[in-house]
């Protein structure tokens, strides 16, 4: 059975979060060292390569205890559970809101975000 059209737009959006997500990190793994930075607006935006071993924005990421992959790893697949329930409960008129969790559920799922962290 096909899918519907809105749901077809939404996994590929999400998919092309995930590729673009896996490009740009391949381009910095392949031009930048570790700290390393690169100015983009002189004065107002640089690019910095650094690695985040805990959550989101570095929280957690000077923690270490037992299960700490594991324990983010089910916290996120909870959160990820939360966002398609909602997106699914949506009508397929709410395009924004339904694009939005398509966006969100894309970052949240890309590979990189798996990989084990050495």
């Amino acid at each position: 059975m096909p899918l519907p059209a809105p749901l077809r737009v939404e996994l590929w959006l999400a998919g092309a979060i995930v590729m673009l997500d896996q490009l740009a990190k391949a381009t910095v793994s392949a031009t930048l060292e570790l700290h390393e930075s690169v100015d983009v607006i002189p004065n107002f935006f640089s690019l910095t390569r650094v690695h985040n071993y805990g959550a989101a924005f570095g929280l957690m990421n000077a923690i270490d205890f037992p299960f700490k992959t594991a324990i983010l790893a089910l916290v996120a697949a909870m959160a990820l559970a939360a966002l398609a329930w909602y997106g699914a409960s949506l009508p397929a008129e709410q395009c924004l809101a339904r694009g939005g969790l398509a966006l969100v559920v894309g970052w949240r799922t890309r590979p990189s975000r798996w990989a084990s962290r050495s």
